[in-house]
């Protein structure tokens, strides 16, 4: 069940703006694509990587759904796809390929998307077609389990909620013991780099 209030971060906490992978470090949210089709999943965040290579920067496929945010070399735009491997798209946007901050709300609640304060009306109804049962990674995709397309980028927020309802709420911060991590204030959880090397942050 979901909660609704948002709590500050617990004693010993500090909180930051931002937290910067280096292109090894990645985080798994613990939630597939299918949890968020009916609900809002709002990513505020920077790309630093020179796009001389392929990198995602959320996402998850299980070899047949694809549900991914990416930045790959031979398109001139970074794509948000929801698709499946014979290329029945369901969603598919294209963003600003560049260094700049965008937050960008995947509003499967009310058919639409919102980047940068620009509205897009889906023309496909998203929810319940993705049965794409791997758990989304930030700061790169899990394809089965294993992580790729590792990105140099930042997060400053992740949220994913049912219009005032929160169901996760992911804020950078570092624990009692200063390590790095990403704080879910409705699970009262943090969630830690899974892949090699430390976060920066500020």
């Amino acid at each position: 069940m979901c909660k609704k209030s948002e709590s500050d971060l617990p004693s010993g906490y500090t909180k930051l703006n931002y937290l910067e992978s280096t292109g090894t470090q990645y985080i798994n949210m613990g939630i597939t694509p299918y949890y968020v089709e009916n609900k809002q999943l709002i990513v505020d965040y920077k790309i630093l990587n020179d796009f001389t290579e392929n990198v995602v920067l959320f996402g998850a496929t299980d070899g047949n759904y694809y549900c991914h945010l990416f930045a790959y070399t031979k398109f001139d735009k970074v794509g948000l796809q929801w698709a499946n491997v014979g290329g029945d798209i369901y969603l598919n946007l294209y963003i600003n390929k560049d260094n700049t901050r965008h937050k960008i709300n995947i509003d499967g609640l009310n058919k639409k998307i919102v980047c940068d304060n620009i509205v897009y009306v889906l023309n496909k109804c998203i929810i319940n077609t993705t049965p794409n049962n791997r758990n989304f990674y930030l700061f790169g995709r899990n394809h089965n389990n294993i992580a790729d397309g590792l990105i140099s980028a930042r997060i400053y927020g992740v949220k994913i909620q049912n219009d005032d309802e929160l169901y996760q709420n992911f804020g950078p911060a570092l624990d009692t013991t200063n390590k790095p991590c990403l704080y879910d204030t409705v699970s009262k959880k943090p969630f830690y780099n899974k892949g090699t090397g430390e976060f920066l942050y500020g």
